[in-house]
C-alpha cells in the first residue's frame, strides 16, 4: 500500500483519487473495506496513509531572508499557511497555494 500511494502522489499525471466505503460501516456488500472497522477505530492502512500524509509529504520547512527580504522554499503542491517573522517580533501569516505549471513566486509582507 506505501508504495502504491507513493506511486501515485509522485506521478505529475495523478490530481486526484476517488475512494469508496472509507468506514467498514455500511460498506457495499458489507465488505471490511474502509480505512476504518465498524466501531471506526483506526486499521493499520489507515495509520499508515496518515503517517505519510502527514509526515512524508506535509511540507515543514523553514528559511531566513537574503539581504534582499527573498527566501526560497522547495514544496508541495497544494495549500500552505506561510508565517514572516521579524527581528522584533512582528510576525504575518498568509495562506498560499502552489499551482502544477505555474510560477509558485508569492510575496508576505509584515506591517
Amino acid at each position: 500500500m506505501p508504495k502504491f500511494y507513493t506511486m501515485l502522489f509522485a506521478h505529475p499525471a495523478v490530481e486526484a483519487l476517488t475512494w469508496w466505503d472509507f468506514a467498514d460501516e455500511g460498506a457495499w456488500q458489507g465488505a471490511a473495506a474502509g480505512w476504518l472497522r465498524k466501531d471506526m477505530s483506526p486499521k493499520p492502512a489507515y495509520e499508515r496513509l496518515m503517517k505519510l500524509l502527514k509526515d512524508e509529504w506535509w511540507t515543514k520547512a523553514e528559511s531566513r531572508t537574503n539581504q534582499h527580504g527573498e527566501a526560497a522554499i522547495r514544496a508541495f503542491f497544494g495549500a500552505h499557511r506561510v508565517t514572516a517573522q521579524l527581528s522584533d517580533g512582528r510576525t504575518s501569516t498568509k495562506e498560499i497555494i502552489w499551482k502544477r505549471d505555474q510560477p509558485n513566486r508569492r510575496e508576505v509582507s509584515v506591517n
